[in-house]
């Protein structure tokens, strides 16, 4: 999506909570009064715009406009034999099937309902970083692509998702090169209170390589780590 919390629609918002009967009316209308009457004008210099209206977007830094977004997206159509797996504004749909040609019908026809369901409630799919990619031991990618709005979008033979990246063999020298790489950065910027002849104590040091070198090597690694024994990513 893009600008996702930018563009929830109020009405649209409010619309879907009251259909959920979970909800109180009398926090719907909270809710409500949280979104309204605000506004917002532009300033270059000392010219200032008039005054409009803000009729869409949840206030970003608020602990409450995670929630809003999380409800504004509930009723995301689902398809049969396509699994959707969402992280914020993130969405990945996969299909997992020995024919290459039924997984791209699959998963055509649940991104065209997808698109159809964000045109009707005003949201926006960013197509520059969306991308296709076939995972197995095909080396050719397939001659069919699939179509967001009419616009093809490219088979890649590598791709990254919420920080890890995989290539199409689900090889990890493509998550695991930057992330040593990056650590190494991290060790020589602390190079001088962690060598072996700095005063620091060694727990002390022990414990700075935890917080800030450790979590660059294992970062999602409850999700990557399990490939290691099938994955040749040397």
């Amino acid at each position: 999506m893009e600008k996702a919390f930018d563009r929830v629609w109020h009405d649209g918002l409010i619309h879907k909570l009251h259909a959920m009967s979970t909800v109180p009316t009398p926090l719907i209308k909270i809710i409500k009064s949280f979104l309204s009457n605000r506004n917002f004008r532009i300033q270059i210099s000392d010219l200032k715009s008039t005054l409009r209206t803000i009729e869409a977007g949840v206030p970003q830094g608020s602990c409450l406009s995670p929630l809003l977004y999380i409800h504004y997206i509930n009723d995301l159509p689902s398809s049969p034999h396509v699994t959707t797996s969402l992280f914020a504004n993130d969405t990945l749909f996969y299909s997992s099937i020995t024919s290459i040609n039924f997984a791209i019908i699959r998963l055509q026809r649940h991104v065209t309902t997808t698109t159809d369901w964000i045109q009707k409630w005003r949201l926006k799919l960013n197509t520059l970083k969306t991308v296709c990619i076939l995972f197995g031991n095909r080396r050719k990618a397939p001659a069919r692509k699939i179509e967001i709005l009419g616009q093809q979008i490219d088979w890649k033979n590598k791709t990254s998702y919420l920080g890890v990246t995989l290539d199409k063999a689900m090889r990890l020298h493509e998550h695991v090169k930057p992330c040593i790489r990056k650590a190494k950065q991290a060790r020589g910027a602390l190079y001088t209170i962690l060598n072996s002849r700095s005063l620091i104590s060694l727990p002390t040091r022990l414990l700075i390589y935890k917080l800030y070198i450790k979590p660059i090597l294992l970062y999602a690694s409850y999700a990557w780590g399990p490939l290691i024994c099938t994955s040749n990513w040397a």
